[in-house]
């Protein structure tokens, strides 16, 4: 999913009657102008899949090299990602979900001066989440080979209590060792689905609304998503296990800052009247901002700039949209550890307290208006 511009310290979003939510799920007349724009003209339908799913992973290919020396990844996510990772345990398997990323077959302009052509925001974030999956399997041949042994036998029980459900719900590639990576996308392209089964990514069939109920520990990856799908994510792992970082099933999510949320939000909101205040019973997203610890902001797009220029402006045409791929998005990891201990209206058992379901078709006021989760 791309964000919007940034301005300043952090994204401003506006929000008008006229456009409450930008749809990011194309028309079938859009998907054949990605189609088009990726030069598909031949007859034979089987050689132009072909020649797409090519271009197409050839890109994606060329950005997980280009992020993986860039100094956003160096110095930034990755750091974070290992730290938070194995910051309180031996059980560094994480599987990936996936959501919002959206489309990512559509290249973007290709530049006159060079003859690049620049990535989209949703291709880096594959590329980026496939980067990730990839620091998870290196993170599993750091650990002892005892822990490793007996991390295996967990991930096997944890694997036998979700087997049938991901088979039921999932289009599963061929290969599926080690961490698994999820993707939703609810339009995607014929194209997009034979690129990610090759890339061993799990591709979810239903729409789950993020209510994925985790056995085991799981990233999630949610780069500027609804805030109502973050906290439905939240809602269906709202145990003792979100907030204990020891225990087996923890979660971390990669999206929005909540922090920012709060900010942008708690004034208009909770000064709003009593019937717009009934959304705060669901939102699960504003009661962890105590409990919740970010990592990895970059602040501005002098910032991103400056993360650019670091390569020595190395493939600075094919990641001009890292800024807007990743702006705003923090590692987010959330323990009991992370509260005020001078604040006494903050619990020091939360997972007693589980916000009420949000079901899905209500009106929600999320901050920018009324809208839905998708």
């Amino acid at each position: 999913m791309v964000a919007p511009e940034a301005t300043g310290e952090w994204t401003t979003i506006q929000s008008s009657s006229k456009t409450k939510r930008k749809q990011r799920k194309p028309s079938s007349k859009q998907q054949k102008r990605i189609l088009e724009q990726l030069a598909l003209q031949e007859d034979d339908n089987e050689e132009n899949e072909e020649v797409v799913r090519e271009r197409v992973m050839s890109q994606l290919h060329e950005c997980i090299a280009a992020l993986e020396s860039n100094a956003y990844m160096t110095r930034v996510l990755l750091p974070v990602i290992r730290d938070s990772a194995s910051n309180h345990n031996e059980s560094s398997m994480y599987d990936i979900v996936c959501y919002g990323i959206g489309n990512f077959a559509k290249l973007s302009t290709r530049s006159s001066t060079r003859g690049t052509t620049s990535a989209s925001a949703p291709m880096l974030q594959l590329a980026c989440a496939l980067l990730l999956r990839k620091t998870f399997t290196e993170l599993i041949a750091t650990i002892p080979e005892g822990a490793r042994d007996s991390l295996k036998e967990d991930a096997t029980k944890k694997k036998g209590l979700n087997e049938n459900e991901d088979k039921t719900n999932c289009e599963s590639p061929s290969s599926t060792a080690g961490p698994k990576l999820f993707y939703y996308e609810p339009l995607l392209l014929p194209v997009e689905r034979s690129v990610l089964l090759k890339e061993n990514v799990h591709i979810i069939s239903t729409n789950e609304q993020g209510k994925r109920k985790i056995e085991k520990n799981t990233f999630f990856f949610m780069p500027h998503c609804p805030m109502r799908l973050y906290s439905n994510v939240l809602w269906a792992n709202w145990n003792q296990h979100l907030f204990d970082s020891s225990q087996q099933g923890r979660i971390l999510i990669f999206g929005n800052s909540f922090q920012l949320y709060d900010q942008r939000i708690v004034i208009s909101q909770r000064a709003s009247t009593d019937s717009d205040k009934t959304s705060l019973d669901t939102n699960c997203v504003l009661k962890v901002v105590p409990y919740t610890r970010e990592q990895g902001r970059v602040a501005g797009s002098k910032d991103w700039k400056r993360l650019l220029d670091a390569n020595n402006h190395k493939d600075d045409v094919l990641l001009s949209n890292l800024e807007s791929a990743f702006n705003d998005c923090v590692v987010m990891s959330f323990s009991t550890n992370e509260k005020d201990d001078e604040s006494s209206s903050i619990s020091s058992r939360p997972w007693e307290y589980r916000p009420d379901e949000h079901i899905s078709g209500e009106k929600i006021k999320d901050g920018y208006g009324e809208s839905e989760l998708l």
